[in-house]
């Protein structure tokens, strides 16, 4: 962890994990979930523990995002259908249980995008999940909640999208890759993002 406020050499270790990690979230009692290849769904407690919950140990995880009282993940699995998908948890606890993995999006049926790498993804403040992806011109796809897809602001927004993430705000930020004169874009959405839990 680092103070933002101080030099950057203060960062510390806020905790050590089994596996290597690069995405995570937080729930609203201060458990964060951590993932990334191979590493299954790891629950970090408040106190520190962490524990391997048990789903996801020989798959690739590329984003994981809470929205109010379920775990959402972009999976590759090594093995099954969808091969690659958005599932849901429900969080049964204070301490981090999840509940059996529900298929939210399986990414063979995204129409135009089905032959486009998914990045990362995010939610708006009605719970719409917007998707950024790799490989089109394209790179931002929207679920509403009613299931229906679009691409988002189509032939506006170049792409592709590295990684996606919302501010505090209205403004979606996100990383180019591919382009060295565009690094990051913010886009104003109009919308407030889904609120997000502190550690």
């Amino acid at each position: 962890q680092v103070d933002p406020d101080a030099a950057v050499d203060t960062a510390t270790v806020w905790t050590e994990v089994t596996k290597r990690v690069k995405y995570g979230d937080f729930d609203e009692n201060r458990n964060f979930y951590a993932a990334a290849k191979s590493s299954d769904l790891i629950c970090v407690k408040p106190d520190l523990t962490s524990r391997q919950l048990g789903f996801y140990s020989s798959d690739e995880i590329f984003c994981v995002q809470v929205l109010n009282n379920d775990v959402y993940v972009l999976v590759e699995l090594d093995d099954g259908e969808p091969v690659m998908g958005v599932w849901r948890h429900e969080i049964l606890d204070k301490e981090g249980t999840l509940g059996e993995r529900e298929l939210v999006l399986d990414w063979a049926h995204t129409g135009a995008f089905t032959d486009a790498a998914p990045s990362s993804f995010t939610f708006d403040e009605y719970g719409n999940m917007y998707i950024g992806t790799e490989d089109l011109y394209n790179p931002l796809m929207v679920m509403y909640t009613n299931g229906d897809l679009d691409i988002y602001y189509k032939d506006i927004i170049p792409g592709p999208a590295k990684q996606i993430a919302w501010s505090a705000g209205t403004h979606l930020f996100m990383i180019l890759d591919g382009d060295d004169e565009k690094t990051v874009l913010r886009i104003d959405m109009g919308v407030q993002g889904a609120p997000h839990f502190r550690g």
